[in-house]
């Protein structure tokens, strides 16, 4: 699959899910905190997102590592004006990105889109492993 064709399937993902209302924006970055595709509301700064997912991904691994806690899937942090997952999704052997996605604090259930979103965009890259 070309890069272009992988980048426009990961935007109809990160589309898709915000159209559906539970997420009201998400982006995709590498671990070093560069975005790679994004669907966001106006009071969402995709880069800041990126960056804090990166900050978050160093400080939990850091974490986990000291208290032996093994792979890190995702870190949450939950506000009273919303929520924010970040997710790990291995896109090849040596490499990984980092689903971010704001929630409404109203929101109770969203597991199972952000773990579908991210399988799909796993599915996009390990393909062919570019």
């Amino acid at each position: 699959m070309q890069e272009t064709s992988r980048l426009e399937a990961l935007q109809k993902i990160l589309e898709r899910i915000t159209k559906e209302g539970t997420i009201k924006a998400c982006v995709v970055s590498s671990m070093e905190g560069f975005v790679v595709a994004s669907a966001e509301s106006p009071e969402f700064d995709k880069r800041i997102a990126a960056a804090m997912a990166s900050f978050a991904f160093s400080a939990a691994t850091r974490t986990k590592s000291e208290l032996g806690l093994g792979d890190l899937r995702d870190v949450l942090i939950r506000c009273t004006g919303g929520k924010v997952v970040f997710k790990a999704i291995e896109v090849a052997s040596n490499e990984s990105f980092i689903l971010s996605a704001l929630i409404p604090a109203s929101t109770r259930y969203y597991n199972r889109i952000i773990n579908m979103a991210a399988r799909e965009i796993e599915n996009i890259f390990k393909k062919d492993n570019f």
